[in-house]
């Protein structure tokens, strides 16, 4: 059995600057893989160790691909669930406003309550085109995409 260690460095000790390589490198490294599947890893494989705002900041600090794992979380959910339909083709999808329609059959008074009830509000499409737009601008975080494609699953299992 092996004994633990604790290592202390005093305050005057501690780095004071920090120098990013990846800056220098010559080819961009590989992302990192899941050790289970051997795919690159995502935000949800991180977040049993950190908060999704930390991962979001720190692990994909590219703006637009953040908004791209955002757009693509909520039109996986769009495509997936049988209660909804997207109004977009898949080359015309925005990364800022996924739109989509409840398909025919199900009662929307019970999904727009599901949604208030988890806080989630201003989801009504065009007035012209009627259905659910969710803004998905660069400040909305993960979270809030994620609750939503949640909100959408629990609609689904209770139809």
């Amino acid at each position: 059995m092996s004994e633990d260690s604790k290592f202390f460095i005093k305050d005057s000790d501690v780095p004071k600057q920090w120098y990013n390589l990846v800056a220098d490198l010559k080819e961009p490294m590989s992302p990192p893989l899941h050790p289970g599947t051997k795919q690159p890893i995502g935000p949800d494989d991180l977040a049993p160790l950190f908060p999704m705002d930390l991962i979001m900041q720190e692990g994909l600090d590219n703006i637009s691909h953040r908004n791209k794992i955002k757009a693509e979380l909520i039109y996986n959910e769009i495509d997936r669930n049988t209660c909804f339909s997207g109004f977009s083709k898949l080359e015309d999808r925005s990364q800022m406003n996924a739109t989509f329609n409840l398909n025919e059959g199900f009662d929307g008074e019970i999904f727009n309550n599901l949604c208030l009830k988890n806080n989630i509000s201003g989801i009504n499409g065009h007035r012209s085109v009627g259905g659910y737009r969710a803004s998905i601008y660069n400040a909305l975080d993960y979270n809030s995409v994620k609750l939503l494609t949640e909100c959408m699953q629990e609609f689904e299992s209770n139809n």
